[in-house]
Parts: structure tokens; C-alpha cells; sequence
């Protein structure tokens, strides 16, 4: 900018002086000494210098102004620089300071991954094994119920054996109720086989009746104003058990030393329940003019009009024995009726 300044100046002087010699030569008359012409080139010269001097002069004080005016704008854009490189350095600390926050924070937040992964494969295993023990138990299941069932069964049958030989092994015991404690003076079985005869009349029995054995019932001693325990008896001879049960339901009730002193046969509690089940109808039936029994271990015979029923449960053919309401008609709630129906 300052040099192309310079080069106008020069450039301008050379011109003015130009014009001046021009000047000079178009208006020197013809004839003049060349004193005076050498004067009035040294004053042109002279001024001609001059001229330039001045034009270098303006030229340098505008190009000071100039300069002035940039150093200021320089100035300026410094402080601006320096204004917003202040700005950028504080936004740089924020970001370094967010930054490192934020890495903090995922740092956290992996180091959570990490251990959630973990648990994850952890519980995903135990998933597994899980799922391979509820595989291996499924099958050992089936093979319990399947096993269990037939369990089931066999319990059921050796159920209904143990009930059966117990109750088989109880078919010649007798139980005798209401004969007061120390009654038999310390000897049960000769006192049970003198007192059977003396209840049920000696001329009823043709050789005297064999007690295997016999003892009171296994619980405490009651207290004298307390029920007596039942004597418990093992004939020896079935049939002497059978004569004892029929003469004491013929001879009944039966009295010792002033007490009632009634003969029962021994069952389990489960041939009891059976027996027991039947003991309405059999009264009703029994008092409609039929003759009922029971046998062993709980079969209810029913002999009418030279017909006879033996029932083993209260529901046969989908009618219930405690229907049975009379003895003629023929209808559905008759001794007939139900026999037709059985038959």
C-alpha cells in the first residue's frame, strides 16, 4: 500500500516536471542567454523538489493515519480475539469438566453393566440347571406315581389282608362287658371259663368250654365308680364261640352279681363300621317278618319266602337297602319288589 503510494508521487513529479519544461521551452522567448535558462532550470529543478518532498510528506502522513487506524482496528480484533478466546477457554474448561463428569458416570455405569452381566450369566446358569433338575425330576415324578399307584394298590390289597387275618385271628374271641374289676381274683382265664356256663346255663354246654386265654382290655385301671374294662376270651372251639354268641342273644340281658353283663363278639373297628352299617335296615327288615343275619365279616343274609339274599354292601344294583320299608306289594320299596329286582 505505502510503496504504490510512493510510485504515484514519483510518477506525478516526473509529470509536473514535464509539463513545466514544456512550459518553459513553449514560453522561453527565443534569444534568451543561457544564464537565465540555466537559472530558471536550477529554480524548476528547486521546485520540482520541492513539490515532490511535499507530496512524499502527505503521502507519509496518510500513510501514518492509515497505519494509525489499523494498529487501532488491530487493536480492536486483538481484544476481540483475546475476549473470545477468554469465552472459548472458559467453554473448554466446562466441556473438560463435563467430560470428565460424564466419563466418571459411564465408568459407573459399565462397571454396573459389567456386574449385571454377570448376574445375568449367573442366573441364566442356574436357569439352566434348574431347568435340567425340573427335566430330571419330571421323569423321576412319573416313575413315583406310576410306582406310587401300584403302591396304592398293593397297600390297598394287603390293607384289606391285614384286616382280614386280624379279624380271622379274632373270629374265636369273645368279649364279655360290665364284670367289675377284680372280679376274676387275679386269674382271667379260669375265671371266664366257670362264669360262661354260669351265665349261659351248664345244661346248654355237654363238656366244660376250653378258654385259651383271657385278660382285661389294654388301657389304664379306671378308678372303682368308673365303667370296668371289657375281658377279652379266646375259646378254644369255634363251635363253643358260635353257641356262646347264640344263647347270649337268646337269654338276654344276662346278670352277674346283680349287673348286666352282655356277650359280644371280638371285631377290628373296620369289620365293626361294615357291621354296623347294616344294623338299621336289619332291624326294619327284622321287623317286617324277614330273618337277618350276619356273617363273617360283614355279610348281611336275608332269608323271605324261601328266598335268600346275602349283601356285602348297603348299595347293590343302584338300590340302597335302607329303601326296604315292608314286606308285601311288590313294590319298589318292598322286601319283594327289592328281591325281584336282586334276582
Amino acid at each position: 500500500m505505502k510503496i504504490n503510494t510512493q510510485g504515484e508521487g514519483e510518477k506525478r513529479g516526473r509529470q509536473q516536471k514535464h509539463h513545466t519544461q514544456k512550459r518553459r521551452i513553449s514560453t522561453d522567448p527565443p534569444g534568451r542567454t543561457t544564464h537565465e535558462d540555466r537559472q530558471l532550470e536550477v529554480n524548476t529543478e528547486t521546485h520540482d523538489r520541492s513539490f515532490v518532498i511535499m507530496l512524499k510528506k502527505d503521502e507519509s502522513q496518510r500513510d501514518t493515519s492509515k497505519a494509525s487506524q489499523s494498529a487501532a482496528g488491530n487493536d480492536a480484533i486483538l481484544a476481540a480475539i483475546a475476549k473470545h478466546g477468554a469465552e472459548l477457554s472458559k467453554i473448554t474448561s466446562l466441556v473438560d469438566g463435563l467430560k470428565k463428569s460424564v466419563e466418571g458416570r459411564l465408568d459407573a455405569i459399565d462397571a454396573t453393566l459389567t456386574s449385571l452381566q454377570k448376574k445375568y450369566r449367573e442366573s441364566e446358569r442356574r436357569f439352566e440347571d434348574l431347568d435340567e433338575a425340573m427335566s430330571a425330576n419330571d421323569s423321576r415324578l412319573a416313575m413315583l406315581e406310576a410306582s406310587c399307584k401300584e403302591l396304592q394298590v398293593a397297600n390297598t390289597l394287603l390293607k384289606a389282608k391285614v384286616n382280614d387275618l386280624e379279624g380271622r385271628s379274632r373270629r374265636l374271641n369273645v368279649r364279655i362287658v360290665g364284670v367289675k374289676e377284680g372280679g376274676e381274683k387275679g386269674n382271667p382265664t379260669d375265671f371266664v371259663a366257670k362264669l360262661l356256663p354260669e351265665l349261659l346255663g351248664h345244661e346248654n354246654f355237654s363238656r366244660p368250654i376250653k378258654i385259651d386265654r383271657a385278660h382285661r382290655s389294654l388301657r389304664p385301671k379306671p378308678q372303682p365308680n368308673e365303667r370296668p374294662r371289657v375281658i377279652i376270651a379266646k375259646v378254644h372251639n369255634d363251635r363253643d364261640v358260635f353257641d356262646i354268641l347264640r344263647l347270649s342273644r337268646q337269654r338276654s340281658p344276662l346278670l352277674y352279681r346283680g349287673d348286666r353283663v352282655p356277650i359280644f363278639p371280638d371285631y377290628t373297628a373296620e369289620v365293626s363300621a361294615k357291621r354296623q352299617a347294616f344294623a338299621g335296615v336289619r332291624k326294619r327288615l327284622t321287623d317286617a317278618g324277614a330273618k337277618c343275619s350276619l356273617r363273617f365279616p360283614a355279610k348281611l343274609q336275608v332269608d323271605y319266602n324261601n328266598t335268600s339274599m346275602t349283601f356285602i354292601s348297603m348299595d347293590i344294583g343302584g338300590v340302597r337297602l335302607s329303601s326296604f320299608s315292608g314286606l308285601g306289594g311288590g313294590g319298589r320299596g318292598s322286601i319283594n319288589g327289592n328281591f325281584s329286582h336282586f334276582q
